[in-house]
């Protein structure tokens, strides 16, 4: 099949627009985005957990510089433990239960 100069304007505008899409939806929200990590800053993989951490810190800055979104972090601790790191993800919520997102803040 032959690329045509209209064909490949058509992709590159197309994949443009969705590349750039998330961001002006973002920008259209007028509070902080907040992202949540979770890493093992204690237990035996407690100085990955904290190398990541490190850099976990430096998102938000580089973040509002480049797209112009406040960040707030939410940090929960593992402890280099599957089940504490399922009840923080979930918030202490029944694991059986069914809801919306995955990070609910309230």
């Amino acid at each position: 099949m032959m690329i045509t100069r209209r064909r490949f304007t058509r992709t590159f505008l197309g994949a443009t627009a969705a590349a750039l899409a998330p961001f002006t939806i973002v920008r259209a929200q007028n509070k902080k985005l907040k992202i949540g990590v979770l890493l093992p800053n204690s237990g035996l993989q407690g100085l990955i957990g904290q190398s990541c951490q490190k850099g976990a810190d430096l998102a938000p800055a580089v973040i509002k510089d480049l797209v112009g979104v406040d960040v707030a972090l939410m940090n929960a601790d593992t402890e280099t433990n599957v089940d504490t790191a399922r009840t923080r993800a979930g918030h202490g919520r029944d694991p059986g239960e069914r809801r919306r997102h995955r990070w609910n803040t309230t």
